[in-house]
């Protein structure tokens, strides 16, 4: 008997050949892959029929979870995460106002939820971590906020219907989604027409090999970072989504090397290569987070950017074509 395709990942029409390919990489002969249009967007699903004697596949929204259970208490409390006025720029870069909807993706223990909830009347934050949205929850009762939920769902599925937010932001959590197109095309969906959508994130160099660099040593810091996109790529996925790009802030965290290793709780066997790899990158310029050394003590820099959109009312007028016509006389 053929089993049910186990539907493991939703890539973007663009992404879905290149996953194709790394299923079957893996071992084409144990298994097939199946292909399915995911429901409201653009995106298709990716189903593995695997033989009953086959173990799970491994799932990144898995081991996402799993780091940001373990990390839970520590994450919420981190300076650059609860940096107010970190937070307080990604919010005045949308133009909120009082009576805006708000939904922030991938909420995390809810700071910016929460900040939001100071300046409109209905904001909502969703994660797949749920030791993160108790905290959040918590947070919110201790502050006695009222006109703020936390529930959990995933990214790359958002539970709404269409138009249903005024702004819809994501903060920090964009390198960790397999897809973010996707991600993208969701936030796109779920805002209303000539809404505003922000992701605030970190960036990678634009020359890839750079970009590869500060990749590896993050991933091996925490293994549910996928990539940090260089700032043309985050662009690039808003136009795709007919987002129009209509502000773009850039940034920096600096961060203080064994602080960010025990955030993490990175094993101390890849914390060494992590050291080794930013120390390297301090001599030779490797990354572009130009680390350096103060009293004794490693620190690099992470770039980050926030891009603001508009959503636009016709997701045609992307696609329309312009004639120009010789002026008469």
């Amino acid at each position: 008997m053929t089993p049910a395709p186990r539907w493991i990942q939703r890539v973007s029409p663009s992404g879905l050949s290149k996953r194709i390919t790394e299923c079957h990489s893996t071992g084409s002969s144990h298994y097939n892959t199946s292909v399915e249009t995911a429901p409201n967007t653009r995106a298709f699903y990716i189903g593995i029929l695997y033989p009953s004697s086959m173990e799970d596949p491994p799932d990144h929204k898995s081991a996402v979870r799993r780091e940001f259970t373990k990390q839970a208490s520590d994450y919420a409390e981190s300076d650059i995460l609860t940096d107010p006025e970190k937070i307080d720029s990604l919010i005045q870069a949308t133009g909120p106002s009082s009576g805006a909807r708000v939904l922030e993706i991938a909420t995390g223990p809810g700071h910016v939820a929460l900040g939001f909830a100071e300046e409109c009347d209905q904001v909502t934050g969703i994660d797949i971590t749920e030791a993160q949205l108790e905290i959040a929850r918590e947070k919110s009762k201790e502050r006695g906020v009222d006109n703020v939920h936390f529930e959990k769902g995933d990214a790359e599925d958002l539970p709404h219907q269409d138009d249903s937010f005024d702004i819809v932001v994501c903060r920090l959590a964009f390198h960790h989604f397999e897809d973010p197109a996707v991600v993208v095309e969701e936030m796109s969906r779920v805002c209303r027409p000539d809404g505003t959508i922000a992701v605030d994130d970190i960036i990678a160099s634009e020359l890839p090999p750079r970009a590869s660099y500060q990749n590896e040593f993050e991933r091996l810091r925490d293994p549910s970072h996928v990539r940090a996109l260089p700032l043309s790529e985050i662009i690039a996925l808003f136009s795709q989504s007919k987002i129009e790009v209509t502000d773009v802030f850039s940034s920096t965290n600096v961060q203080e090397v064994e602080q960010w290793l025990s955030l993490a709780k990175t094993p101390e066997s890849r914390a060494d290569e992590v050291r080794r790899l930013i120390e390297e990158d301090a001599r030779d310029d490797r990354s572009g987070t130009r680390p350096f050394w103060q009293d004794d003590t490693l620190y690099f820099a992470q770039n980050t950017a926030i891009v603001v959109g508009r959503r636009l009312r016709d997701s045609r007028l992307g696609d329309r074509q312009v004639t120009d016509h010789p002026r008469s006389g």
